[in-house]
């Protein structure tokens, strides 16, 4: 089983009521290889919701307590980053998890690429991180289907 952010399979969890459907995760997750996950919304926020970014570097440094998640109405939603980070890897850890698919340019799923305030930069989001420091293998829509379609 290999854990995906949940907008990339057509759930419209995202910030703005809106999926970032991948039609071939969507295939894999109708097979039963996938097990969708939204953070933010298992941390308690609600769809659609303001669009948030790290206060800080990356997701290292929310669940180091150096850095926050904001909002664009400036309300600090950090709590809810951190809530639905530990929710997947609890998840994880329950089933196993080795790998996750997560989507790019969030500040909770980016691995590759999160929004900070400082703009995107190149660090993980908060969810991404817990699961890194895990020892999960996480990667972003991109990189795993150009890992599964071309063996990079």
């Amino acid at each position: 089983m290999i854990l995906v952010s949940a907008c990339l399979v057509g759930c419209k969890c995202r910030y703005n009521g809106k999926s970032t459907l991948v039609q071939d995760l969507k295939d894999l997750f109708e097979q039963g290889f996938l097990f969708p996950v939204c953070p933010e919304i298992m941390g308690g926020l609600p769809i659609p919701r303001p669009a948030a970014n790290i206060d800080g570097f990356s997701g290292y440094d929310v669940l180091n307590n150096s850095a926050k998640v904001i909002d664009q109405n400036n309300k600090d939603v950090t709590k809810c980053f951190l809530d639905g980070a530990q929710k997947c890897a609890n998840i994880s850890s329950t089933l196993k998890i080795k790998e996750a698919i997560l989507k790019s340019k969030s500040p909770s799923c980016g691995i590759n690429t999160t929004s900070t305030i400082n703009g995107v930069v190149q660090a993980p989001g908060v969810s991404a991180a817990l699961l890194v420091k895990m020892g999960i293998k996480v990667y972003d829509e991109t990189t795993y289907l150009n890992r599964t379609i071309y063996g990079l």
